[in-house]
């Protein structure tokens, strides 16, 4: 059986961003308010999956669309934007 992880993305012009009532639940999950407003959160954390699942759209910050995307787990990827909105690139490897 094939394993999967989830990733949240934003997918609409303007970036991700969470909504207050979003950063309340996820300080009562355990993420420190500091960290919260300071760095970036880890896409697959999942208080944030939980959060983003539970809300919905009330996760959305102002200018954010979050979706939650399922891809196989071993899969190595970067977070690419073009005004903000996201998709998933698979890592690539070069040799010469």
């Amino acid at each position: 059986m094939k394993k999967y992880k989830e990733v949240v993305l934003n997918k609409c012009q303007g970036g991700f961003g969470l909504s207050e009532i979003a950063h309340k639940e996820l300080i009562k999950l355990g993420i420190p308010a500091a960290r919260l407003y300071c760095e970036p959160i880890d896409r697959e954390d999942p208080r944030l999956i939980k959060v983003v699942k539970k809300l919905g759209e009330k996760a959305n910050g102002p200018l954010a669309n979050l979706k939650i995307v399922k891809i196989p787990a071993d899969i190595k990827y970067e977070i690419e934007e073009c005004n903000g909105v996201e998709w998933l690139v698979d890592e690539h490897r070069f040799w010469e």
